[in-house]
């Protein structure tokens, strides 16, 4: 399984104020790096994951796997909502799309 380099949805419902505006907990790079042990670094800006590729209740991910992306879920709640989002227009659309490859064109 490939994740997708997305910093912010695995933990996007949780939020810390900035300048009095709602700012979304992000991952650190550490969160993508799977030889990490459970409490070994900061995953995420508000340190509410764990370890490396944990999902939060409220947060979702997308994955390569078995040929195509999708999605996987914190809780079963996260997928529900998820599920009734507006997606037109979103980054996860386009990957879906069956054109979207990655180039194998080089410089």
């Amino acid at each position: 399984m490939i994740y997708a380099y997305e910093t912010a949805d695995a933990v996007e419902e949780e939020e810390f104020p900035v300048e009095g505006v709602a700012m979304s907990d992000f991952v650190y790079p550490a969160w993508f790096e799977g030889f990490r042990k459970p409490g070994s670094t900061r995953f995420d800006h508000l340190n509410k994951a764990a370890k490396p590729f944990e999902i939060l209740k409220g947060g979702y991910m997308s994955v390569f796997k078995n040929g195509g992306w999708t999605q996987i879920f914190g809780s079963a709640a996260k997928k529900k909502r998820f599920s009734q989002e507006d997606r037109r227009g979103h980054r996860s659309e386009y990957r879906a799309h069956p054109h979207y490859r990655r180039s194998t064109r080089r410089a």
